[in-house]
C-alpha cells in the first residue's frame, strides 16, 4: 500500500518503489510556501529539525529623521523619544534612518546569533526636494519617486552588511540539512537548490545528530545538538535540481548508519565548471519573519506604514549579501 507523507503544502508518495522517477518530490518541495508545520509522517521528526529555511531575521526601523530647510526635523526618533509629524509641503534637506536586526536560527527561534544596527543618510544634494507629506499615506508609489526610497535602501543595505559580517564571523561553514528520505535510503532531499549556488554534481558530508531539547521539541530550548560521529557517515552527490531543492545520491558510504532526516548537510567539493578559477559560497535562505516601526506621522492626523518599504528592500538586496528570502 502507498504511503503519503505530508510536507507542508506538499505530499510525497514512498513505498512503491516509484522513487523520483516522475520528479514530483522536488517539485512538490519548490512549491512549498509555509516551511514544515505538520512533520515528515512515520518519519517522525519535530518540525523545526527538518526546517526548511536556515534563518529567521527580525528587523526594526529605529529612527527616521527628515529635515527641513530652517532646520526643523520631521519624523521620530525611538531611541531618543523624538516624534514630530510631517508638515504638508517640506523643502528636504537631508534624511537619516536607522535600524536594527535580529537573526536567529530556525531551529533556535528565541536565540539572537547576530544583533546589529545599520544606519542610512543621504545629504542635500540627495535628498534636496520638496516632499508632498500629504501623498505618502495615500500612494505607495510616491514613497519609491522619493528620496525616501533610496534611504531606506542605503539603511537596509547597511544593515545585511553588518549582519552578514557577524554572521560569517560565528558560522563559518555552509549547512543544511535531510528533509526528506526515499525508500532504502537510495535518494534525498536538501531544502536548498540553484537559488543557493548548488549544481548537479556537487558533494556533500552526511553527519547524522542527536538533538536535546530543554522540554517540548521546537518549543522549548535546544541543549545539545552533537552530531553522532566525527567523520561522515557518507558523501551525498546532487542528481537533480530546482530552485529551492537538490535530490542526492549516496556516492561514497563509509558507515553502515542508516541517514536520518533532519541529518546534518555540509559541503564536501564543489566541481569547478571548465575555465571557471573558483566558485561563490553557498548561499543561506532567510525567513523574513517581523518588521516592526513607529507609524510615520502626517498631516490631518493621517499615518504611513514603512514597513512595507523596510520588507521590500531587505528582500530585494538579500542575494548581495550570500542570503535568499525563503518562507
Amino acid at each position: 500500500m502507498k504511503k503519503l507523507i505530508l510536507i507542508g503544502a506538499s505530499v510525497f508518495a514512498v513505498g512503491c518503489g516509484e522513487g523520483f522517477q516522475n520528479n514530483s518530490g522536488l517539485s512538490d518541495l519548490n512549491s512549498v510556501s509555509e516551511g514544515i508545520k505538520t512533520g515528515l509522517g512515520d518519519l517522525d521528526k519535530p518540525y523545526c529539525e527538518v526546517d526548511f529555511v536556515d534563518y529567521e531575521l527580525d528587523t526594526s526601523l529605529l529612527a527616521f529623521e527628515i529635515t527641513g530647510n530652517n532646520n526643523i526635523g520631521f519624523g521620530f526618533d525611538i531611541l531618543k523619544g523624538f516624534l514630530n509629524a510631517l508638515s504638508l509641503n517640506i523643502k528636504t534637506e537631508k534624511g537619516k534612518m536607522q535600524a536594527s536586526m535580529h537573526l536567529s536560527e530556525a531551529l533556535r527561534p528565541k536565540e539572537t546569533i547576530v544583533d546589529v544596527m545599520g544606519v542610512g543618510e543621504l545629504s542635500k544634494s540627495e535628498f534636496n526636494i520638496n516632499l508632498d507629506a500629504g501623498r505618502l499615506g495615500l500612494e505607495l508609489g510616491y514613497f519609491r519617486q522619493t528620496p525616501l526610497f533610496k534611504l531606506t535602501q542605503k539603511t537596509m543595505a547597511n544593515s545585511l552588511q553588518n549582519l552578514t559580517k557577524e554572521l560569517n564571523s560565528v558560522e563559518t561553514d555552509w549547512s543544511t540539512r535531510i528533509v526528506h528520505i526515499y525508500q532504502d535510503q537510495a535518494e534525498f532531499i536538501i531544502p536548498a537548490g540553484s537559488v543557493a549556488g548548488i549544481r548537479v554534481g556537487d558533494r556533500f558530508k552526511i553527519y547524522n545528530v542527536d538533538y536535546t531539547w530543554k522540554d517540548e521539541p521546537c518549543a522549548s530550548d535546544l541543549v545539545f545538538r552533537p552530531k553522532r560521529t566525527t567523520s561522515p557517515i557518507a558523501i551525498l552527490q546532487v542528481i537533480q535540481l530546482e530552485k529551492n531543492a537538490s535530490l542526492l545520491k549516496i556516492v561514497e558510504r563509509p558507515s553502515d548508519q542508516n541517514i536520518e532526516a533532519g541529518a546534518i548537510v555540509e559541503v564536501h567539493n564543489l566541481p569547478l565548471a571548465k575555465n571557471e578559477k573558483s566558485r561563490a559560497a553557498l548561499s543561506r535562505s532567510v525567513r523574513l519573519k517581523n518588521f516592526t516601526s513607529q507609524e510615520l506621522l502626517l498631516p490631518g492626523g493621517k499615518t504611513a506604514d514603512l514597513t512595507i518599504y523596510l520588507e521590500e528592500q531587505t528582500a530585494a538586496l538579500l542575494s548581495k549579501y550570500g542570503l535568499y528570502p525563503r518562507k
